[in-house]
């Protein structure tokens, strides 16, 4: 007995010193995560990373993320000129702008090694357009022959007019001239599929690190969707160009301090500040301002049967002072009046841009909110609202929904508002679902034109989550899209009604456009920082050495 007895607490012995060491490993592997590598980005991010399914993606992290480990046509280089990638030049168009030929390189690979070929384009595009797909981006396809017949169930997917001519030939037919279109290939919903990965993969393709199949500079590791961190190691397989550092170490930064901490002591290599702590390091001449073309606003859902009506919708409009926004923000946001944002749409002849002309002037007056308001009131015999403010749950917009919170409930007798803070995964998908009064949400261009922002409030647009419907709005936009016909002042005349139009009948209430301050590190050098489409590219950087 006494033998046994020894033999199970000599076991138990050995159990709990194994368990201990494999702790003290677990917790040495932990510490190391944490501490820079010699050669590696440690950087943050706003928000989780929700998808690494490019055509899936509709947030700016997945599709920041996963230009990184994707790979297109063509790409914005670090000045934001386009340039051809896959592509060995820029396309053959026909005369009448409608056909596009594309030769591919024939040295592209997928991470396992196969060749990239133009039949992914073909399935990644046919992809896009179908609608089991339920790409958020599928829109933009919209042009392509065939596009809207398939996304309307009117047309099968071999009807779209993309076909490989051989391996490495691409061509696309156009319904119409789009001078953007090249742009749009440069974007992540372009991008290539590998078919045979997909659907090997099933519903788990592009839900965590080990169902990605990519063809960029870098490959995902240890991440599953809607976590804080993960990792992005340097590609075996590409070739494009040549990646100096062995990758990026990314953590999801909720709160600034926290950020700040990190970056002070070495543990982080950038970090974007608003409010008072960007003030504090503009003040030390500490950081750098980004410009970033985003627009925060505030979106209405218009078959809410009380914000449907114009004179509340008006009521909030005119009760903010997006001056003050630009204050609380601070970090060099700026004040918007407009929809879009600085510097896309500018006078061809007097070079004024669109959000400095006196037509677009501050909503703001106090007496016209609540004049607006006590219209609302009598109409529909109310004395008194409650409508529900949806917001991420970041500090940035907590801090911005409070204060729209009380400036709306001190300016407008008998509204209440409130607050619902919640993960940015859940906001969009409870917009999409119109689970909501009205948001705090934004809107940054997809490639360079107004018509990146006018479209998403076209009334078929999949991304006009309020459900605006505007026949005279519709119409100028597609005005807007065809500019090529008419003067070379019609672009910028239609974009001022376009603005007028959004402004008289307050169908969203631009707040300011979400500029930047950035601490950066001096030992890294060469990231891409994009005001336009995904934010940071990593493939150029570099580690600066002492």
């Amino acid at each position: 007995m006494r033998s046994l007895l020894k033999a199970l607490l000599t076991s138990l012995l050995c159990l709990f010193l194994i368990a201990c060491q494999a702790d003290q490993a677990k917790s040495s592997d932990q510490n190391q995560a944490s501490t820079p590598s010699a050669n590696q980005i440690h950087f943050p991010a706003k928000y989780p990373l929700t998808t690494m399914d490019n055509q899936k993606a509709n947030d700016i992290t997945s599709l920041t993320y996963a230009s990184q480990v994707f790979d297109g046509l063509y790409w914005q280089d670090e000045n934001n000129d386009l340039q051809a990638n896959l592509a060995q030049d820029f396309p053959e168009v026909s005369t009448d702008g409608k056909t596009y030929r594309i030769s591919l390189r024939q040295d592209a690979k997928w991470e396992n090694g196969q060749p990239v070929t133009a039949h992914d384009f073909v399935y990644s595009f046919r992809r896009l357009v179908n609608p089991e797909t339920a790409a958020p981006y599928a829109n933009l396809a919209v042009g392509i022959q065939g596009a809207k017949a398939i996304m309307a169930g009117q047309a099968p997917l071999d009807q779209l007019g993309v076909k490989a001519l051989d391996d490495y030939q691409l061509e696309i037919q156009l319904d119409y001239p789009n001078p953007n279109f090249t742009k749009l290939l440069a974007f992540t919903p372009f991008y290539p599929v590998n078919e045979a990965y997909v659907k090997a993969q099933g519903d788990r393709y592009g839900q965590d690190s080990d169902h990605v199949l990519g063809n960029g500079p870098f490959v995902i590791e240890n991440w599953q969707a809607g976590q804080d961190q993960w990792d992005l190691r340097k590609s075996d397989q590409y070739n494009r160009y040549p990646v100096a550092i062995d990758g990026v170490k990314v953590q999801v930064i909720k709160e600034e301090n926290t950020g700040v901490n990190l970056f002070e002591s070495g543990q982080l290599d950038q970090m974007p500040l608003h409010g008072q702590i960007a003030k504090n390091y503009q003040a030390k001449g500490e950081g750098d301002l980004q410009v970033k073309a985003w627009t925060d606003y505030l979106e209405f859902n218009h078959q809410n049967p009380d914000l449907s009506q114009l004179d509340l919708r008006q009521a909030i409009a005119y009760a903010i002072d997006s001056r003050s926004v630009e204050d609380l923000i601070g970090g060099g946001a700026q004040a918007l009046t407009t929809f879009v944002p600085s510097h896309l749409v500018v006078d061809p002849v007097t070079g004024e841009d669109i959000t400095d002309s006196p037509a677009m002037d501050t909503w703001y007056d106090l007496d016209q909110a609540q004049e607006a308001f006590d219209r609302y009131k009598t109409a529909n015999q109310k004395g008194s609202l409650r409508l529900t403010l949806l917001a991420n749950d970041d500090e940035n917009s907590r801090k911005l929904s409070e204060y729209l919170k009380e400036t709306l409930e001190q300016a407008l007798d008998g509204l209440t508002i409130e607050l619902q803070n919640v993960p940015k995964k859940n906001r969009i998908d409870r917009m999409n679902r119109q689970d909501f009064d009205f948001a705090l949400t934004a809107w940054g261009a997809d490639y360079d034109d107004p018509l990146a922002y006018y479209q998403n409030l076209k009334s078929d647009n999949s991304f006009n989550r309020g459900r605006y419907q505007n026949p005279e709005l519709d119409r100028l936009i597609t005005d807007l899209a065809f500019p090529y016909n008419q003067d070379r002042d019609w672009p910028y005349q239609v974009a001022q009604e376009i603005e007028e139009e959004i402004k008289n009948q307050a169908v969203v209430v631009p707040l300011y456009q979400q500029n930047e301050w950035h601490l950066r590190s001096d030992r890294v050098q060469g990231i891409i920082y994009r005001p336009i489409g995904p934010e940071v590219d990593f493939r150029l950087a570099f580690i600066q050495s002492n």
